[in-house]
């Protein structure tokens, strides 16, 4: 069960030579199939199937869906294919294809080539997701999906909106290569900060657009710092890292000095203990001194 089954449909979307046997791509569509359930979800995605099986049409959200699913599936199938696209298999043995006009490119264009395709593979990807996230009120299903809450799992949610704080060329693949990275970061150094149940509180208030305008003050120097600790760490930029470390540090500070509009943090364990330290008082009769926090 594939979105792709005519030699027209992958021709639409490959970049490559009119000497190009198109349907040479279609044995694979079906292998990568799962890379476009991972963003639309098993039941989005057998929906948007049928409704390609059935090719009666009639249903604008489906057609609109449909271009977007596709495109990346193209260049999916492609990359999956290109080791064998120039080998001939045959009962000799295998040979590479040539011709007397044509010469085989050399390794550094195909490489070339491949990560293009990649490239577009994935922000193909980026591309759906983006059009999903700006009609969802069209795919219930995909909003009710693990796939979606997937999506969802972090502060910053796409290649797009890393790009704004760090800049990526919008690669997707760039994305999901330093997704690792940003849950570490997310884990070890912005959750004891800010509590685990303020990190949990923005993350639902992002994945159903309800930002509180408090939390507005603090989450894009929050996303901002994870930009740059990620980009630092991936790049081996320290001075970027440092960067982001302000950032964060710049939440603690205002957090703490107005606890009473964060009362998620304020509940928290973090806040209990750090307030301990701050209201204790010295008793003139006991041996015991503190000094300072």
């Amino acid at each position: 069960m594939s979105l792709i089954k005519i030699t027209e449909e992958v021709q639409e979307f490959l970049p490559v030579t009119s000497g190009f046997d198109y349907s040479a791509v279609l044995p694979f569509v079906d292998i990568v199939t799962r890379e476009i359930i991972k963003i639309l979800g098993k039941e989005q995605y057998d929906d948007l199937n049928d409704y390609y099986e059935a090719d009666i049409g009639g249903i604008p959200a489906y057609d609109s869906l449909l271009p977007y699913a596709q495109r990346p599936l193209a260049f999916f199938a492609f990359i999956q294919g290109f080791d064998v696209f120039n080998v001939s298999i045959g009962n000799n043995g295998f040979g590479i294809i040539n011709s007397g006009n044509i010469a085989p490119a050399s390794k550094q264009r195909t490489d070339a080539l491949l990560q293009n395709f990649k490239d577009n593979a994935y922000n193909g990807l980026e591309m759906l997701l983006v059009f999903l996230e700006e009609n969802k009120a069209d795919y219930v299903s995909w909003e009710s999906s693990d796939a979606y809450a997937l999506q969802y799992k972090y502060l910053i949610n796409s290649a797009l909106m890393f790009d704004k704080l760090y800049p990526i060329n919008e690669s997707r693949l760039t994305f999901l290569n330093w997704r690792r990275e940003m849950a570490d970061i997310e884990k070890l150094q912005i959750e004891p900060i800010i509590s685990t149940e303020l990190l949990a509180e923005l993350k639902k208030q992002i994945k159903a657009d309800t930002v509180s305008a408090k939390n507005a003050i603090i989450l894009p120097t929050l996303q901002k710092g994870l930009a740059y600790i990620t980009a630092g760490n991936k790049e081996d930029k320290q001075a970027y890292v440092k960067k982001g470390e302000l950032y964060i540090n710049t939440v603690q500070t205002l957090i703490n000095s107005a606890p009473d509009d964060y009362s998620t943090f304020k509940n928290s364990s973090i806040y209990v203990v750090d307030k301990v330290a701050q209201d204790f008082e010295n008793d003139p009769d006991s041996n015991l001194i503190m000094f300072g926090r």
